[in-house]
């Protein structure tokens, strides 16, 4: 995700920011998630990332659009609700979920453990 678009919405806080004011909204929606259950199975839906492009938009006075980056923004906005939810470790594991280099470790430590039993 070394995208600079994506980077600049990061350091300025907008996701930040945004998940604060939705979870305001309606943080008891969230009550029935373990930090777990949350990682594997909450999905942002696609309604969130357009109310966090308007969001945006708004903020910047600007029309930016994400529909490059509308997974990667979906996984923001999900690695920053579990952040606020629960804690940094959380958020760290829904972005090192998706990081291949990572993937990649596994599969290889996973191969090597069968080859040594």
């Amino acid at each position: 995700m070394q995208n600079e678009t994506l980077n600049y919405i990061k350091r300025r806080g907008y996701v930040s920011n945004f998940v604060f004011e939705e979870l305001d909204k309606d943080r008891a929606f969230y009550d029935s998630f373990s930090a777990s259950e949350f990682i594997e199975n909450f999905s942002v839906d696609d309604t969130m990332v357009e109310k966090f492009q308007d969001f945006l938009n708004l903020k910047e006075r600007t029309d930016i659009s994400f529909v490059n980056y509308h997974n990667q923004m979906k996984l923001l906005i999900k690695a920053e609700l579990a952040s606020q939810l629960y804690n940094s470790n959380a958020s760290e594991q829904i972005i090192n979920k998706t990081d291949s280099m990572i993937e990649e470790v596994i599969v290889l430590s996973k191969a090597d453990e069968t080859q040594n039993e």
